[in-house]
């Protein structure tokens, strides 16, 4: 129970700050999990939360929204944080 709330508090905490300023959601959630999970799960639990959040974004403005202009940046991010995780995780 514990576990699920210190993930709980820093994931609602980062939802505020990605909500008011529109970025810095991970980077908070990543100033706490790495205390209590190994770092390759925290980037993944941190990425697949606001996996959700974007997902969510994206539906609401589904009309608005342009493949053309994302599937590079898209790409070049998976690419990278893939890569991060990666390296984080060899010991």
């Amino acid at each position: 129970m514990t576990t699920w709330l210190l993930i709980f508090v820093p994931a609602l905490l980062a939802g505020v700050v990605q909500g008011l300023t529109g970025f810095g959601a991970v980077i908070i959630m990543m100033t706490i999990f790495p205390f209590i999970l190994p770092i390759s799960s925290a980037a993944g639990i941190a990425g697949l939360s606001m996996l959700a959040s974007m997902i969510g974004l994206t539906y609401r403005y589904r009309h608005e929204f342009k493949l053309k202009r994302v599937i590079v940046p898209f790409i070049i991010y998976a690419a990278v944080a893939t890569w991060s995780v990666h390296l984080g995780s060899i010991k």
